[in-house]
């Protein structure tokens, strides 16, 4: 959590994500707090809101719904 923190500092915003959701698939339970803030910075209020509420998808999207993606899209 701390390098991806170091790597937004450092303007490089697309690999504090990367490391971010590397986090939240090995189970940090604060990556996604986090991812979801790293998006809210960005503008990105509903994929923030989504994250926080749903997750994220298997390719690091914010999911928009707790169904997997075959079933609902």
């Amino acid at each position: 959590m701390a390098l991806a923190r170091r790597r937004e500092e450092a303007g490089d915003a697309a690999g504090a994500e990367t490391l971010l959701r590397q986090a939240a698939e090995y189970g940090d339970p604060s990556a996604l707090a986090e991812l979801a803030g790293l998006r809210e910075t960005a503008g990105d209020l509903t994929g923030a809101a989504r994250i926080r509420r749903f997750g994220v998808t298997d390719d690091g999207r914010p999911a928009a719904s707790l169904e997997p993606e075959e079933l609902s899209g």
